[in-house]
């Protein structure tokens, strides 16, 4: 399946007008805006031109998503996901630039954080945690909406615990101000202000809290 490039979201490294089509996303956890088609970020990364060469580094590479091999080049690849190559000694974490656009920074960890966005009380008393991801974490523990936790993958286990408070770093992950990054100054019942060279306000489901 294939997408018209005119009507296909900002993606890094895409030229509109050189091919009518390009590789469609699969359905997945994240939406368009905040990722990509393997595919994509395959060529984006300089590692294939064509989508012959596409297929054939991904059914013959080892290519991990969070820890989970992928045979799929239009298996969506977004915010946070961490994407390893291991014949290309490739490590890379998909984040926003200062103006929102979708990149991959280099890291060397294999540790993801993710957004609380939701929480239920299941049986037993333990607690089911929605992440931003849209997996969902089984734990003892109380955490609150909005917070992050820093997970190993592909085992989820909780490595750390990020609070939304005074103080914590965030970037901003919708709005008119993603990709933005700041210290949190105050947080409110739905909003936060954090400064970035002077005070922001932003809705607190933009808020992700990092390192």
């Amino acid at each position: 399946m294939h997408l018209k490039r005119l009507v296909a979201p900002a993606w890094p490294g895409l030229l509109r007008k050189v091919r009518t089509f390009v590789i469609a996303p699969a359905p997945g956890t994240h939406n368009s805006e905040i990722s990509m088609p393997l595919g994509l970020w395959l060529r984006h990364m300089g590692l294939a031109n064509t989508r012959r060469e596409i297929s054939h580094i991904v059914s013959k590479s080892t290519i991990l998503v969070d820890g989970r091999r992928i045979t799929d080049d239009k298996f969506v690849v977004g915010f946070m996901d961490i994407l390893e190559i291991k014949e290309a000694s490739v490590l890379k974490q998909v984040s926003f630039d200062n103006k929102g656009n979708l990149v991959l920074v280099d890291v060397k960890s294999k540790n993801k954080p993710s957004r609380i966005i939701g929480k239920t009380v299941v049986k037993g008393g333990k607690i089911q945690y929605n992440l931003f991801d849209g997996k969902n974490l089984l734990s003892d523990q109380k955490y609150n909406i909005g917070d992050t936790l820093v997970l190993e993958v592909p085992t989820q286990k909780v490595v750390s615990h990020l609070k939304l408070e005074k103080g914590a770093n965030i970037i901003l992950t919708r709005g008119k101000h993603k990709g933005q990054k700041g210290k949190v100054v105050r947080v409110d019942e739905n909003k936060v202000t954090f400064d970035s060279n002077g005070e922001v306000e932003t809705l607190k489901e933009y808020a992700f809290v990092i390192q």
